[in-house]
């Protein structure tokens, strides 16, 4: 098969969407348009996409031929997920083919696929047993027979506990897997989906990695406009365009952004606004379109998702280092002093729950190292707290909300 740089030059100039597009095309398939909106958009970018969840998207066994080019070409996912999809024994044997050979696919669920039976199992033995990457395969709900989905857990578990004696942080990474796949009811599972998959290889959300090129307007990273916020645009948009050139320059969009979108606030000397009209104003003439109006309004909101959550994160990391006293661990009598204090910088939105905290971060010592108490934090606060969960798991910061308290008036003149 074609190594990954010879895949690079293959599809040079295409997204991931592109070339699942191109083979549905060229197998003379209709796209599932779903299926086609989960696929990044932005040309040239194969490492985007670390868990491919086709649960919600029915995918079918000619469908999924198209993905496999797809799957092999994105070199950083990690997780593929095809629950229910009706998948037969024909497709499994190229999808292993290819995960033989995937530089870092590690878990596959094709679990609710009842046509899947003896040559999916043995396809499935052989790749766990030549690629040790595999460390967890899902298969509950197909006809593949007991014995081979023993061997096949066996295999796993094997490789399972290599890749945890690599590195200490792997255990997170399992933990949190192990979460995610079968303690957690569907719905719970769901409403963590985006904060399991930024946590999952431990790269604690740290997002700035992704506004190093632009983001196309129909990129799924992008949040859509709602309704109300389009209204606004476009009426402060055509109101402020009084020569009716439909195009606007950078302090005329600050102005329809500032008052007209007041709650999303955009300062017009911020530098990262600056940069964002520069990037997305196409042909350079310092001007934008209403649809260019709307590109940079979906990407700064984004960008301030990402900073919100991030300020979130390092307001957590802070007082962690504080409450450890310089050590790199807490015990567990200083993990309720520490909550109450994130809780009062946090306006007291946040209720930390030490107990369910304490059960999923400490070590096998009894203790909470950094990293992990980070973890356990952000998926109880997404999971429980509604607007703590728009802010670390959502692509758009909510409107008019403040992480902070407010500040606290002198009481002497």
């Amino acid at each position: 098969m074609e190594t990954f740089e010879e895949i690079q030059l293959k599809y040079q100039g295409f997204s991931l969407r592109d070339i699942y597009l191109y083979h549905c095309n060229q197998m003379r398939l209709r796209a599932n348009s779903g299926l086609a909106n989960l696929l990044p958009n932005t040309p040239d970018q194969f490492s985007l996409i670390r868990e491919l969840d086709l649960s919600a998207n029915f995918v079918s066994v000619n469908g999924f031929y198209p993905l496999l080019e797809v799957m092999y070409a994105s070199n950083r996912l990690e997780t593929l997920i095809a629950k229910g999809n009706g998948l037969t024994n024909d497709v499994m044997i190229p999808l292993c083919r290819i995960a033989v050979l995937h530089p870092s696919l590690a878990v596959i669920d094709v679990s609710d696929n009842p046509k899947l039976s003896t040559p999916a199992g043995q396809a499935l033995l052989k790749l766990v047993q030549k690629n040790p990457r595999f460390r967890r395969i899902c298969t509950d709900g197909t006809l593949i027979p007991p014995d081979i989905a023993k061997k096949i857990a066996t295999w796993t578990a094997k490789n399972e506990a290599a890749f945890l004696a690599k590195q200490p942080t792997n255990a997170r990474v399992l933990q949190i897997e192990n979460l995610f796949f079968n303690e957690l009811k569907k719905t719970d599972a769901d409403k963590l989906r985006v904060p399991v998959r930024n946590l999952r290889m431990c790269e604690s959300l740290r997002s700035e990695e992704i506004w190093g090129y632009k983001l196309l307007w129909s990129d799924t990273g992008l949040a859509p406009l709602t309704r109300a916020e389009d209204d606004l645009l476009t009426k402060g948009f055509r109101a402020t365009d009084t020569q009716n050139s439909g195009q606007l320059d950078h302090p005329q969009l600050c102005r329809v952004f500032y008052t007209d979108l007041g709650e999303i606030f955009v300062n017009k000397e911020d530098a990262e606004f600056a940069k964002l009209f520069s990037r997305l104003d196409a042909d350079e003439d310092g001007l934008v379109s209403l649809d260019e109006a709307k590109l940079i309004l979906r990407n700064h909101m984004t960008y301030e998702a990402v900073k919100a959550r991030n300020e979130v994160i390092q307001l957590v990391r802070d007082n962690f280092i504080i409450a450890a006293e310089g050590k790199t661990q807490l015990t567990r009598e200083q993990l309720g002093p520490l909550l109450k204090m994130i809780e009062k910088k946090l306006a007291a939105r946040v209720k930390g729950d030490e107990e369910k905290i304490y059960a999923f971060a400490a070590g096998e010592n009894g203790l909470v190292e950094e990293n992990a108490f980070v973890e356990s934090f952000v998926l109880q606060q997404a999971l429980e707290d509604d607007v703590m969960c728009s802010v670390l798991v959502h692509t758009k910061k909510p409107p008019g909300t403040s992480l902070h308290p407010p500040k606290e008036e002198d009481g002497e003149e």
